[in-house]
């Protein structure tokens, strides 16, 4: 998708969005400075990763982890 196709896109949601709450959280997110967005679009990346990993059965039950903790803790 280009950035016109994805321009297009979201004024086509925007218009259509009513609520006030979320576009102005919208409006504060695009007049962050460079930086912010920066730190934001590396959140949202590893939340996506977070979500596969999940998917794919690659995590840790709490027991798992609370198992792996002690064990770790024993051997020192």
């Amino acid at each position: 998708m280009t950035a016109i196709q994805l321009r297009t896109e979201l004024k086509a949601i925007i218009d259509k969005t009513n609520d006030v709450s979320l576009l102005e959280q919208l409006k504060r997110l695009l007049q962050r400075p460079a930086s912010d967005q920066a730190a934001f679009v590396e959140l949202n990346r590893m939340a996506d990763l977070s979500e596969r990993a999940i998917d794919r059965g690659d995590v840790l039950s709490h027991e798992e982890v609370l198992r792996t903790v002690r064990e770790r803790r024993k051997r020192k």
